[in-house]
């Protein structure tokens, strides 16, 4: 079954059968110690090298999944995605409440202005 904190299983299940068959194939495409020429030898470790990328590359994916998966359940742990509220002694709780009632008497003062509109550079807005 599934990891419920996995973003993509179906993802996950396709990189893991690429990764084992690419780990195969690396075994079996071990390095020859005898190769006729040259040439063939460059060719031969030009693939084999870049099997060993792709391999790498999966594996570093599915790496990333995992690390995904640990964050996301270290995440539902702390909580997510509820948030407490912080706890506060009742002497600073007071002292919130004052400054907050002081800010809302203050925005009661005052009210929305609509823009004016027009030139108002002393500059341009004297004509001669």
């Amino acid at each position: 079954m599934a990891d419920p904190n996995d973003p993509n299983p179906a993802l996950r299940a396709g990189l893991v059968r690429l990764l084992a068959a690419s780990t195969t194939q690396s075994a079996d495409a071990a390095m020859p110690t005898i190769l006729q020429t040259p040439a063939l030898q460059a060719r031969f470790e030009e693939a084999f090298e870049r099997r060993e990328r792709r391999r790498f590359l999966l594996q570093a994916l599915v790496d990333a999944l995992n690390a995904v998966i640990a964050a996301h359940k270290r995440l539902n742990a702390d909580g997510y995605p509820t948030l407490d509220p912080l706890p506060l002694v009742p002497d600073l709780l007071a002292e919130l409440q004052a400054e907050r009632a002081s800010l809302e008497a203050a925005i009661a003062q005052f009210q929305a202005a609509t823009p004016e509109t027009g030139d108002f550079n002393p500059r341009t807005s004297i004509r001669s």
